[in-house]
């Protein structure tokens, strides 16, 4: 039971690192396209795959390091192995989540919800962060 917890606290972590890669690649294009005009092969790998990829699915990744948080916490929980930054990770990711489908539900443009949204995932990597080097 102790492997299959492992497995799905790094399996969430990694989830949440392809999920939070949005931010990164959504910049990258803003300050790389614009300077690409003389390489339209390299332009269109990056719009139509990579920003295709993690961009449109990033919530779908998003959802699924939520999903597999809670599974993780509640595998941990049974087996007797929790701990408190564990479940404030826990827990603050799945605010995370919350809010990241109540922008995709309300249409994306509440920037007061999407800030507050950012600044979750900023802070869920730090405490999550930490969660792995005080728990392993």
């Amino acid at each position: 039971m102790e492997e299959f917890g492992d497995f799905l606290g790094w399996a969430s972590f990694a989830f949440y690192i392809v999920s939070l890669a949005n931010y990164f690649i959504k910049l990258t294009g803003r300050l790389l396209i614009p300077h690409l005009g003389n390489l339209p092969t390299v332009k269109n790998f990056y719009i139509k795959i990579v920003m295709r990829i993690f961009v449109r699915d990033h919530k779908y990744f998003g959802i699924a390091a939520g999903i597999l948080a809670l599974v993780h916490f509640i595998v941990r929980y049974i087996s007797g192995m929790t701990s408190v930054i564990g479940l404030i990770s826990t827990i603050m990711m799945l605010l995370t989540m919350i809010l990241g489908i109540t922008i995709l539900a309300a249409g994306r443009n509440n920037p007061k919800i999407k800030n507050i949204h950012r600044a979750c995932c900023a802070c869920v990597l730090i405490v999550m962060i930490i969660h792995i080097a005080t728990a392993g």
